[in-house]
């Protein structure tokens, strides 16, 4: 196996020329997080942004001469009808300024290649394609977005400008995406780059709760999911998780890095459900303990979770196997510790032959 050397991994948004690292620690001290995790690992999450709430109406005589009117409004009306007022205020705060401006086909600095909007949160823009439905991805991170103290907050997602440092970016996109997705079906096609990350979101969601994991992310409150996940999971396994999504996520629409690097996305892979899977389990034992659910009711929560896992999952045109059987049930057993676990992983996972690929 090959080990990276000083400076043959660079910036994700140029050249790729790697092969791939012996350890996720190792790649870690060559890779751009460096600095994130170092940070991460000796200092706390940074606690969520303190939300005031400084608009309270919609213009709606601006939003009517805005681009994407049409598009807005209806996302302004399924928050409304969803979502409590307190899990609004970032939105409402963010609306009376956002800029929206159509961007140019070939304006690449805007634009990545396989998406038709972004957001700019330093200055509370969106950018897109005309008639473009991924404005309402970018909308949840106008929803989510709120900066203080040099720190960005945008979702589950944390950046600060001064050092670099970035945590949960990854994450960010997929639940931005599952949300997306889950108000606004119609609109989106299934065929997209975010499809791995949406699926572990959701998995991390069954986790946490839907209503709750919705409220953090609206509020912008990352350090509450962890405090969330760590009823169940160590913080460094937490962190861990967190930081291989935002390596996926930094690399995901580049078919050079995807192919150079295949050993080490199926060991993310791997590592990824491994989490998952313990974290759940964990969870389900200590409902069992406490004598609110049955062992029958753990064996089928856990066999309807693992159900949702891809045989394989296809990324820039590369196959990559799911996480192994054999693993799974390892993880189960040492887990649980319990001698009633009947469930047989490889005839779950037969009812449910599936894909996901983008």
């Amino acid at each position: 196996m090959a080990n990276l050397k000083e400076g043959q991994f660079k910036d994700f948004s140029g050249t790729l020329g790697l092969t791939y690292p012996a350890t996720f620690f190792e790649y870690l001290k060559l890779y751009r997080f460096n600095d994130a995790f170092f940070y991460i690992k000796s200092k706390e999450v940074l606690p969520p942004p303190v939300i005031i709430q400084k608009e309270t109406k919609i213009d709606y005589e601006k939003l009517a001469n805005i681009e994407g009117k049409e598009k807005i409004l209806e996302f302004i009306y399924v928050l409304q009808n969803h979502f409590p007022p307190k899990d609004l205020i970032i939105f409402l705060n963010n609306l009376k300024s956002l800029q929206i401006n159509p961007a140019d086909l070939e304006d690449k600095d805007k634009i990545a290649k396989y998406f038709d909007a972004c957001y700019d949160g330093a200055n509370n823009t969106i950018f897109f394609k005309a008639n473009s439905d991924y404005l309402y991805h970018e909308l949840f991170h106008v929803a989510t977005c709120i900066s203080t103290n040099g720190i960005r907050y945008t979702g589950f997602k944390q950046y600060c400008h001064e050092n670099n440092y970035f945590l949960g970016s990854g994450l960010n996109e997929g639940y931005t995406e599952l949300l997306t997705r889950r108000y606004f079906t119609q609109k989106l096609s299934n065929n997209h780059p975010y499809n791995y990350l949406t699926h572990i979101a959701s998995l991390v969601e069954v986790i946490v709760g839907e209503a709750k994991m919705q409220s953090l992310y609206l509020s912008a409150n990352l350090r509450g999911l962890i405090y969330e996940l760590q009823k169940y999971n160590s913080r460094e396994e937490i962190i861990d998780f967190l930081l291989m999504l935002d390596h996926l996520n930094s690399i995901i629409t580049y078919k050079e890095a995807v192919s150079k690097i295949s050993s080490q996305i199926k060991w993310y892979f791997n590592k990824i459900y491994e989490f998952l899977v313990k974290t759940y389990a964990q969870k389900l034992i200590i409902l069992y303990k406490e004598g609110n659910i049955t062992m029958d009711m753990v064996n089928n929560l856990i066999s309807e979770f693992i159900s949702t896992f891809a045989s394989y999952y296809i990324i820039m045109n590369v196959s990559f196997k799911a996480v192994r059987n054999n693993v799974l049930e390892h993880i189960l057993q040492t887990t649980l510790e319990c001698p009633d676990l009947y469930l047989q992983v490889k005839k779950v996972r037969k009812r449910k032959k599936n894909k996901l690929s983008n």
